[in-house]
């Protein structure tokens, strides 16, 4: 008995053509077939690859171990042809990019992806459990009590997915790995996104369609016409899914993906009692309505589709033998279709094991990739600067002369899209530079610049002009990636000022971009002026407040008779101040707001809220029995103030009384 070369699936006539589960011609070569070459050999400098876990059509699955750190993950490595398509290339890094935002303990996640000598690859989470496809293989049909569950769960998963505006489109047992955890049996789901990159499957080479993506078996109609899909397609791909679990068979058997597909569009589904006795009906109702074959009558929801699963659940485990109404859900049933199943997807699943928990430690997580790039960003950072001092320690002073030393200029210099091409910054001198046209991939231009370290902790002063036709955003990040403060406050037109920030004695990263939520369009067209960025860093200036300053916690410190000079750096922020004197000691506070800005000085000690707009104001006050009072500065009212000018400063100053 042989396996097919894309999909692994058991091939038990040896004359068969092609592929009853995902269509590959048996006789022809497969493209992972050169992929598998790959076991001994390290991807990328990272990632050492241990031994293949599986098979599909896009490409194959390997278990890797990362090399600095130990823990094992899960690779795919998606088929030369793919990789060598600019526009599949395109299309992998754009879903990958939307899927491994997904944070879900029922989904897979994926935390990296690249190219590698040619190949694209992607590395998630490595889950020890089996599938349902082979689990029904081994057990047969599903106990109602056991499956639905699990069907629960999968529609979780796929609520949060199409939150995100991800459609599955290839949704199937194989796709759905089950493993026990000490409360109970759990499902993580595969491959979300990924079957959309595939935009020239071989099932296409059967069926002749030429835009195909999804698994025979529980492709929905929509899916088998190349119409758009939604959410309600994956809808009908569980439907189908409970459908094989429950009876052990397809809806809709058939000889070839064509005559399987030709089914979706045409003929009834069979209730799923009349394949197994003893099925209820109102899981005839749920799989029925399901699997219609208008979108419009089926389940509105992944959402809706749990409920029905989990009212089934409720009666049935209540009174399993008492008959009961029917529940409000059902309507008169619409009947669908179902399919085979497509090479699309790939396998993440070790062999299981009897718990997914006993060895936790040792399997890469997402949070463990974050902190190691963070490390190693540092460490190559600090190796750039380390070498030269040791040449010159060690007598080999000449070899700096043959360096070209880093330069800070008076414009920016591209390509400077990333912390690693950070342009070098004068410090309080202006550079000046332009945001460009967005990337092919539609995300903004971004321009990083970097403040070199220095000896002492200090702190950072960032302002950049406005654009007549771009709203700036100004970001203070530090070498680890987190963000320190950010500014965007200012509108189309206005510029913006940051900080000053305490930001230690490391590197520092200025970013410039326009206003831009991730997943959104990006600006049509680049900025017809050049923007003029002036950093400053240097020792802490008390006549300053020191950001950030939200909280109690980071208030900035008031001293008497001195003016404090203060910026809201966005719509909403709060500046919290402290001021610490003798208690019982009496003593004014006086605000002045500039640039139009209408703010509130509020306060314990203060008898009422203080308005300043922008002529200056004094408040009387007692220094409590603490010693210490605190005051904070926010704008006036709830709305944003598209005329206020938010680069001009604020002054409060503590004075005593006599």
């Amino acid at each position: 008995m042989s396996a097919c070369p894309a999909c692994d699936h058991e091939v038990i006539d040896p004359s068969q053509r092609f592929c009853s589960q995902c269509g590959h011609d048996l006789g022809r070569k497969h493209a992972t077939d050169e992929l598998d070459g790959l076991v001994g050999k390290v991807v990328d400098g990272r990632y050492k690859v241990l031994g293949r876990i599986g098979a599909g059509g896009m490409g194959l699955v390997y278990r890797v171990e990362h090399v600095r750190m130990g823990k094992v993950a899960a690779m795919k490595v998606l088929r030369r042809d793919l990789a060598d398509d600019a526009q599949a290339a395109k299309r992998f890094v754009r879903e990958v990019e939307v899927v491994s935002k997904l944070e879900h303990p029922n989904i897979v996640q994926t935390f990296d992806f690249g190219e590698w000598r040619g190949l694209l690859y992607l590395v998630m989470e490595l889950v020890r459990g089996e599938d349902l496809a082979a689990i029904v293989r081994r057990d047969g049909p599903l106990p109602l009590s056991r499956a639905l569950p699990l069907f629960a769960q999968v529609c979780e998963a796929l609520e949060e997915a199409h939150l995100a505006g991800i459609v599955h489109r290839d949704l199937k047992p194989d796709n759905i790995v089950v493993f026990r955890r000490r409360e109970g049996e759990h499902v993580k789901v595969l491959d979300f996104g990924l079957a959309k990159l595939r935009e020239r499957p071989e099932l296409g080479e059967v069926t002749g369609a030429g835009s195909l993506v999804g698994t025979p078996y529980y492709m929905a109609p929509e899916q088998v016409r190349g119409e758009p899909v939604d959410e309600r397609t994956d809808v009908y791909a569980l439907g189908a899914t409970v459908y094989r679990v429950m009876t052990g068979q397809p809806a809709f058997p058939g000889d070839s993906p064509v005559a399987i597909l030709s089914r979706h569009l045409t003929d009834p589904v069979v209730p799923p009692s009349e394949r197994r006795e003893g099925l209820p009906l109102e899981l005839d109702h749920l799989v029925l309505k399901a699997m219609a074959k208008d979108p419009a009558n089926r389940f509105a929801s992944a959402r809706a589709l749990r409920e029905g699963i989990q009212d089934i659940l409720a009666r049935r485990l209540a009174n399993p033998e008492e008959s009961q109404p029917l529940p409000s859900w059902i309507e008169k049933p619409q009947t669908g279709g179902d399919t085979g199943a497509s090479d699309s997807a790939l396998t993440a699943v070790e062999v299981p094991g009897a718990r997914d928990d006993s060895d936790l430690a040792s399997r890469l997580r997402r949070e463990d990739v974050d902190a190691f790039e963070s490390r190693l960003m540092w460490r190559r950072r600090v190796l750039r600067l380390a070498v030269p001092l040791f040449l010159v320690a060690a007598g080999w002073g000449g070899v700096r002369l043959l360096q070209r030393p880093e330069r800070a200029g008076p414009t920016e210099t591209e390509p400077n899209d990333s912390a690693a091409t950070a342009n070098l910054l004068p410090n309080g001198t202006p550079v000046f530079g332009h945001l460009r046209e967005p990337h092919e991939d539609g995300i903004p231009d971004f321009d990083y610049f970097r403040v070199p370290s220095g000896r002492t902790p200090r702190t950072v002063l960032a302002a950049v002009s406005g654009l007549p036709d771009l709203n700036v955003v100004l970001e203070l990040y530090d070498v680890t990636g987190a963000l320190l403060l950010r500014a965007d406050g200012g509108g189309v037109g206005r510029g913006e000022v940051l900080g000053p920030v305490s930001a230690g004695s490391g590197e520092v990263f200025v970013r410039v971009r326009p206003l831009w939520l991730e997943g959104n369009a990006a600006p049509l067209q680049a900025s017809s002026a050049p923007y003029a960025l002036t950093v400053t860093w240097g020792r802490p200036d008390r006549a300053r407040e020191l950001e950030p300053n939200e909280t109690e916690a980071q208030a900035s410190s008031l001293h008497a008779g001195l003016a404090l000079m203060g910026h809201l750096s966005h719509s909403g922020d709060v500046d919290v101040f402290s001021f610490e004197a003798a208690p019982g000691g009496a003593f004014a506070v006086s605000l002045e707001a500039g640039g139009a800005l209408e703010l509130v000085l509020e306060g314990a000690v203060l008898k009422r809220k203080v308005a300043a707009a922008p002529q200056v104001v004094g408040e009387p006050f007692t220094v409590p029995e603490t010693g210490r009072v605190s005051l904070q500065i926010r704008e006036a009212g709830r709305k944003k103030n598209a005329t206020a000018d938010r680069t001009q400063p604020y002054t409060i100053t503590v004075t005593p009384v006599p």
